[in-house]
């Protein structure tokens, strides 16, 4: 039987190899150039966490969202809001670099979506969905939205041309300031002094491009990003504190799998508890703890967002969330129905 410290490692390989596997699974561009950042695992947090997982949603509308619109852009924007209420995926709307960014590429703007990065604010476009490729066209308007667990903010919609800071704009931060305070509430640095200059947005723009977080400040109080800010390597600051949480988890987890009276070693025989193996492993069920010798497996639960969730349930969540066992199952449907399947 492993030792808590060749289970920590094996368990770290194993998810090593599972955000390289969904990497070349749902084609994400990954090219591992810069040292430091080719680790599979930030590219495949940084498109877990970019994506807006399908699940209905209230909508919320700012003081700021137009109530009147081109019709095309209406009807676009109806069509939305019905996918966002009934939880459809609403990824096609979003920009095709959700596919293209590359963390671990050379090109610092690349290798993420700044705004959402810095703020946590998505942007969408309002076109009709595309037949014959996933992401929609792209549109003349775009859609700011936040988007919760259970709630869309929806923010602002804007021209989608003409404005060379349109992604940095910080009208776009204070109008969910003032509809939604209790948003931004928790990122005030307390008993900070505002500074007597503040950032531009074209100071914004260079500093995220830079990988360095400008000073976000309303009405007087200071707050550090929302969305987490970016790193100085350009990479999202949220992607790196939930790679953080998920070895955290992967450690409380090894620890679980070692507990002499807990599910894993008591599921085993007390003669073959030797020699058995665990492993994580990515199924269609969803990510579980594998043991070689008795050829079982724990699949673990979907998170529930209700505070009661545990490290299971926040492993399941960063692997294996519903839509990745969606297009798993897909993926072994189609293959079992090619014509030279065996």
């Amino acid at each position: 039987m492993q030792t808590l410290e060749e289970l920590n490692e094996e368990f770290f390989c194993n998810v090593d190899q599972i955000a390289a596997d969904l990497l070349t699974g749902f084609g994400l561009k990954h090219s591992g150039d810069v040292d430091g950042l080719h680790v599979p695992l930030l590219r495949w947090m940084d498109f877990r966490l970019r994506t807006i997982d399908p699940r209905p949603r209230q909508i919320y509308a700012s003081d700021r969202f137009p109530k009147l619109l081109d019709e095309p852009v209406a009807s676009a924007l109806r069509s939305l809001e019905r996918a966002i209420r009934n939880g459809d995926d609403i990824n096609p709307f979003q920009s095709k670099g959700l596919l293209r960014s590359d963390s671990s590429g050379k090109k610092r703007s690349e290798r993420t979506d700044l705004l959402w990065a810095d703020w946590g604010i998505h942007h969408l476009h309002l076109a009709e969905a595309s037949t014959d490729d996933y992401f929609s066209a792209r549109g003349d308007f775009l859609l700011f939205a936040m988007f919760g667990a259970d709630a869309a903010l929806l923010i602002d919609i804007l021209p989608h041309s003409g404005d060379s800071l349109l992604f940095a704009r910080e009208d776009l931060i204070r109008v969910v300031a003032r509809n939604w305070p209790a948003v931004i509430e928790p990122f005030e640095l307390k008993g900070m002094l505002a500074l007597e200059r503040e950032a531009t947005d074209g100071d914004r723009k260079v500093l995220r491009k830079s990988g360095l977080d400008a000073p976000l400040v309303i009405d007087g109080k200071a707050y550090f990003s929302p969305g987490g800010g970016v790193t100085s390597a350009s990479t999202p600051g949220t992607v790196n504190n939930a790679m953080s949480k998920l070895r955290r988890n992967v450690r409380a987890l090894a620890q679980e799998v070692l507990e002499p009276g807990g599910q894993f070693l008591t599921a085993v025989p007390e003669e073959r508890r030797q020699a058995c193996y665990f492993s994580m492993q990515l199924t269609p069920r969803g990510v579980a703890v594998y043991e070689r010798s008795t050829d079982r497996a724990w699949v673990f639960p979907d998170a529930k967002f209700d505070g009661t969730d545990t490290f299971f349930a926040e492993i399941s969540d960063a692997l294996s969330p519903l839509w990745v066992r969606r297009a798993i199952q897909d993926a072994m449907e189609r293959a079992k129905n090619e014509p030279n399947a065996t």
